[in-house]
C-alpha cells in the first residue's frame, strides 16, 4: 500500500521591517531612485519607507510645478507628511501668484523643516514672507538670489510689521540678494530671532548698519557664521579709506606681548569693531573670497577679514574657514596680504582652541602648490597643525549641512 506523502505546513516568512528600511535606504543612497520606486509597489510597509525617501526632498521648477500641484490640490494627498526639504529654483512671478492662490502651499505648513527659494522673482517683499510664514515648524530657511518689488502703501507696510519668522527657525541663509529690508524686519521683530547658523552676502556698504544691528542682537546665541562682503561699483568707502591710511603707515612691528586688537591698531590706525566683539560663542567661521584672483584689491583679506578677526571673541572657536579663488599658485601674492598678521594672530592665546584652518580653494589652482606656498606664509600655523586644504565643493557641502 503505498504511503501517503507527509504533509507540511506553509507558514509565510515575515521579513524584518528594519533590514526591509536599511535596504531601501542603501538603494536611495546609492541614486537608485527607479529602486526605491519599484520598492513603493511591493506592500504597504515598503511604500511608507520608500515615500519618506522619494518625497523627503521636493525640488520645484516652472517645469514640474504644477504637476506636483496636481498631485496634492483638490484631493486628499497622502504625499505632504513625507516632504521635509522644499526648494523652488527659477519659478516665475506668476505662477507663485497662482501657488499663493491655490493654497497648495497651507497643506505642508505644519510638517516643512526646510525652505529654500533660489533665483526667484517676487511682486513684493510681503510676497518673501508669505511663503516663509506659511511654514509654521520650519528649521532652515535659505534664500539665494531672491528679489522682490517695491511697495510703498502703508497698508503693506503694516502687514509686514505683523509677520513672524517661525520660532523653530535655527539657520538663515541670504545671499546675492537685497539684505537691509530682511535684516531690518528681523531686528523689528517684538522677539528678534535668535539662530545658531547665519549665512549672509555679500554685504554691500548700506548693508553694514543693518547687519551690524542684527549681530549685535544674536550676541552669543549664534555658533556659525557665514559672511561674504561686496565692494559694488564703487567699494566699501570704509573699507577703501581704511586701506589707504594703512599703506601710508609706517608699519611697526610689535612686540610679543602686544594684543590682537593692538596689532590690529598698529596695521590699520583704526580701533576693533564692538558689533562684531559681541559675538562671543562662534564655533565655526567662514569667510568667502578671503582672496579672490577677479580683483585682488576686493579680497577680504586686506580689510574685513583683519578687522573680524581682531574684534570677535575667539575662545570657543573651533574652525576658521577661508575662501581662496585663483587661476594659479602665483596669483596668491597679487593681493597685498599681511600673512604675518594672520599668522600669529591665529597662533595667539585667544585663538588657542582653533583647531582647524582650513582653505576653501576653488578655480584651476594647483590644489597642493597653493597648499604649500600657503603653509610657507603661516609657518607658525604649519607647526601647530591647524591648516587643512579642500576643494571649495567638499568645503561648502561640510558647512551647509
Amino acid at each position: 500500500m503505498a504511503q501517503t506523502p507527509p504533509i507540511f505546513e506553509c507558514h509565510p516568512v515575515v521579513f524584518p521591517q528594519e533590514l526591509s528600511d536599511h535596504i531601501i535606504e542603501y538603494l536611495f543612497g546609492n541614486g537608485e531612485f527607479e529602486s526605491v520606486k519599484n520598492c513603493s509597489l511591493v506592500c504597504w510597509a515598503w511604500l511608507y519607507t520608500s515615500r519618506r525617501h522619494l518625497y523627503k526632498k521636493v525640488a520645484l521648477t516652472s517645469n514640474n510645478v504644477s504637476g506636483f500641484m496636481s498631485l496634492i490640490v483638490g484631493h486628499p494627498s497622502n504625499i505632504p507628511p513625507y516632504v521635509a526639504q522644499m526648494e523652488f529654483h527659477h519659478v516665475e512671478s506668476r505662477i507663485l501668484q497662482h501657488i499663493s492662490r491655490t493654497g497648495f502651499l497651507t497643506n505642508f505648513a505644519s510638517t516643512l523643516a526646510h525652505l529654500h527659494l533660489c533665483s526667484v522673482l517676487f511682486p513684493s517683499f510681503l510676497g518673501v514672507l508669505d511663503v516663509i510664514c506659511t511654514f509654521s515648524c520650519l528649521q532652515t530657511v535659505a534664500l539665494d538670489k531672491v528679489t522682490w518689488g517695491e511697495s510703498y502703501h502703508s497698508s503693506v507696510k503694516t502687514l509686514i510689521q505683523d509677520k513672524v519668522l517661525p520660532t523653530s527657525v535655527n539657520y538663515l541663509r541670504l545671499r546675492n540678494g537685497p539684505l537691509r529690508q530682511f535684516l531690518a524686519w528681523l531686528t523689528d521683530h517684538e522677539t528678534v530671532p535668535m539662530l545658531q547658523k547665519f549665512d549672509v552676502g555679500p554685504i554691500e556698504e548700506d548693508d553694514t548698519m543693518a547687519s551690524g544691528k542684527y549681530l549685535v542682537h544674536l550676541g552669543a546665541n549664534v555658533k556659525h557664521l557665514a559672511f561674504s562682503f561686496g565692494f559694488g561699483s564703487n567699494g566699501h568707502i570704509c573699507a577703501l579709506q581704511a586701506l589707504g591710511h594703512a599703506s601710508k603707515r609706517e608699519w611697526r612691528r610689535p612686540d610679543a606681548n602686544s594684543s590682537v586688537a593692538e596689532r590690529y591698531k598698529m596695521l590699520t590706525g583704526l580701533d576693533t569693531c564692538p558689533n562684531i566683539g559681541s559675538l562671543t560663542g562662534l564655533h565655526s567661521l567662514r569667510i568667502d573670497t578671503f582672496i579672490h584672483n577677479e580683483d585682488s584689491v576686493q579680497s577680504s583679506a586686506l580689510f574685513w577679514a583683519p578687522r573680524l578677526f581682531s574684534s570677535i571673541e575667539p575662545s570657543e572657536l573651533k574652525e576658521i574657514i577661508l575662501g581662496v579663488t585663483l587661476s594659479r599658485v602665483g596669483d596668491l601674492d597679487k593681493s597685498n596680504v599681511n600673512w604675518e598678521f594672520f599668522d600669529v594672530v591665529f597662533t595667539s592665546k585667544p585663538y588657542r582652541n582653533l583647531a582647524s584652518l582650513l582653505f576653501d580653494v576653488g578655480g584651476r589652482v594647483d590644489l597642493d602648490g597653493l597648499a604649500y606656498l600657503i603653509s610657507s606664509r603661516l609657518p607658525r600655523c604649519a607647526k601647530k597643525g591647524s591648516l587643512r586644504f579642500l576643494d571649495s565643493t567638499v568645503s561648502r557641502d561640510r558647512w551647509s549641512q
